[in-house]
């Protein structure tokens, strides 16, 4: 499913955003 990819996709962003 598109939508997992996503939601991985998300999460990596909002882990990385919180990173820095």
């Amino acid at each position: 499913m598109w939508i997992s990819s996503v939601c991985l996709m998300l999460q990596v962003a909002v882990f990385t955003f919180n990173q820095g």
